[in-house]
């Protein structure tokens, strides 16, 4: 049996709890700001929030901006300091809107619906910490230690996370301040109607009127204003008497012979 030196199994159980044991991993990201009713997208900012006030070792951090269906968009360096509550990231025009100093420049335009995670890069791995995924997502990236969902926040409101139920609501932006409670729900995703999906009232009422080449003729018109019927009548009548003068005459032949 192998023996290993005591000072290195401490040293690989340190290394395997190093992440869990309270450097960052209670940072969350807590409210994103997607846009603004007059500046649009140009305005948006992203707060992360650490209740334990963690140390932040590293120098490494970022922000991975990714789509719904997971594909990384986008790296966001951060870099919060010990100690660190709120670490805000915001946009220049977002910076003049709120009137407020961010701790990081967002560079870049995240999407309408898709997902922010808070990361670490270590020895050239990166580790997915904690991720908020906003909207119709549906391939969420797998994060280490939270992986929170919820709506995507209007224009002019954002999405910001309750201290009482760590859920997401959607309320007014409160960027480096405290998050206020709003509209709660879940982002509905369901699939819109396909093609075979009819509706039997939608179809039109049956059509009683047959097609032009399969309607009746209609029938022969015999009124000619009386004129037939009168002549019908006479010739009948004349035929009726050369019948009676031919009967006549053939009983008198008889008698005479």
């Amino acid at each position: 049996m192998t023996r290993r030196p005591l000072f290195m199994t401490i040293a690989a159980i340190a290394l395997m709890t190093s992440r869990a044991a309270a450097d960052e991993h209670r940072t969350r990201v807590s409210e994103i700001f997607l846009s603004d009713v007059l500046q649009g997208d140009a305005a948006q900012f992203i707060e992360l929030y650490d209740p334990k006030r963690e140390p932040f070792p590293e120098d490494t951090y970022h922000l991975g901006i990714y789509d719904t269906a997971g594909a990384l968009l986008d790296v966001v360096p951060v870099d919060p300091p010990p100690g660190t509550l709120r670490y805000l990231v915001a946009t220049q025009a977002a910076e003049r809107l709120f009137g407020m100093r961010a701790d990081a420049l967002l560079a870049t335009v995240l999407p309408t619906e898709g997902q922010v995670c808070f990361e670490v890069t270590e020895e050239g791995e990166n580790e997915v910490i904690s991720c908020l995924a906003y909207g119709c997502v549906d391939q969420l990236v797998e994060a280490e230690f939270a992986n929170d969902t919820g709506m995507a926040p209007f224009e002019g409101q954002s999405i910001q996370r309750q201290r009482v139920d760590q859920s997401y609501e959607i309320a007014d932006p409160t960027p480096d301040r405290a998050n206020i409670t709003g509209i709660a729900g879940q982002p509905d995703c369901a699939p819109p109607p396909g093609d075979d999906d009819t509706d039997d009232n939608d179809n039109p009422p049956p059509d009683d009127n047959p097609p032009p080449d399969m309607e009746e003729e209609p029938p022969p018109d015999t009124d000619d204003g009386g004129c037939q019927l009168a002549g019908s009548t006479g010739s009948s009548s004349s035929l009726a008497l050369v019948g009676l003068g031919l009967l006549a005459l053939r009983r008198r032949r008889r008698l005479t012979r």
